[in-house]
Formats: structure tokens, sequence, C-alpha cells
């Protein structure tokens, strides 16, 4: 598993990451997605900005490939604390990726 550490650097990696997104694209989102989830998983106000700069690129290369990533990370998450970072991590998401995970998510509650 990628660590990624709590400074300067992952603000740096996290801004370095939206070109090679662009760059790669749609068929290496799985790649691209796991490079990201660690950076997810530890979101933190000094990198909270960046993160949904990153989510937001790959939202527009694939719609449904991220919200059913993003929502996948959400629903694997049985930390409360967590859960609350990741809602508002979700707020900074453009308006219909914002509609689409809140969908999806209570979608996925109510099974």
């Amino acid at each position: 598993m990628v660590t990624i550490p709590r400074s300067k650097n992952s603000i740096l990696g996290l801004h370095a990451f939206i070109p090679l997104i662009k760059l790669l694209g749609y068929d290496d989102l799985p790649q691209l997605f796991n490079i990201l989830r660690p950076a997810i998983e530890i979101v933190s106000t000094t990198t909270q900005t960046d993160i949904q700069s990153c989510v937001s690129t790959l939202y527009t290369i694939s719609p449904s490939e991220t919200i059913h990533y993003i929502s996948e990370i959400f629903q694997q998450t049985t930390n409360q604390k967590k859960r609350l970072n990741y809602l508002r991590l979700f707020r900074g998401f453009p308006t219909d990726m914002q509609k689409e995970l809140d969908f999806t998510i209570k979608k996925n509650a109510a099974k």
C-alpha cells in the first residue's frame, strides 16, 4: 500500500497528479484510483482542496466510474469520523457529482 506523508510533499504530489490524470485518461482509471485512494483515506484540511481537484478531474473523464469509486470508499468505511471527513470532502465536488453521490450512497444504505 502506498503511504502518503502529511506534509507539503503530499500537496505537491497531488498538484502533479492532475496533469497525469489528464494525460493517462480513461484506460488507466483503475490505476489512477488506486494511487489516489490513500490520499482520500487520510484527507485533511491541508489536502482536501487538492483531492477535490483530482477527483473532479477524474469525474470529467468518467463520471460513472468516479461515482462508483468514491461511493465504494465511503461504503467501506465504518469509522464515523472518517465518514464525516468524507462528507466534508464531497461538498467541494461539482454539483452534479454531489447529487449523484448523495443518490448512490442513500440507495446503497437502503440495501
